[in-house]
């Protein structure tokens, strides 16, 4: 795939890995349905961020990254059994608020009059 770079490449693998990881569930009862929204991998492909978007309340959300980090050992030992790698990428994950941004962004939008509602 020479049309991508090499840290775009790993990262969707990372991303999908870790996606498949999720699918199966993690012993920890703080991390519930995290949805990992994109990941970026350093350059020298020695650092992924990982960011996180998660359902629930400010207070679950953090308890998720929470379990996140505690799991991260466990999460790259994972990848390193499934990827072909030589150096599995050190885990740094974020909570990802542009989804939340986004939603109410669409909530104030659709709370907006309709242009049709005026004219009548």
């Amino acid at each position: 795939m020479p049309g991508r770079p090499r840290p775009e490449r790993v990262g969707s693998l990372i991303q999908e890995e870790l996606s498949q990881l999720f699918v199966r569930g993690l012993k920890d009862p703080r991390v519930r349905f995290p949805t990992i929204t994109h990941v970026e991998v350093s350059g020298d492909l020695q650092h992924a961020t990982v960011y996180v978007a998660s359902h629930g309340t400010d207070r679950d959300r953090l308890d998720c990254l929470e379990g996140l980090v505690s799991a991260r050992g466990y999460l790259r030992s994972e990848l390193a059994r499934h990827m072909t790698m030589k150096r599995i990428p050190e885990l740094h994950f974020q909570l990802d608020t542009h989804f939340d941004t986004s939603m109410r962004v669409v909530g104030m939008i659709e709370g907006l009059p309709d242009k049709d509602e005026d004219k009548t």
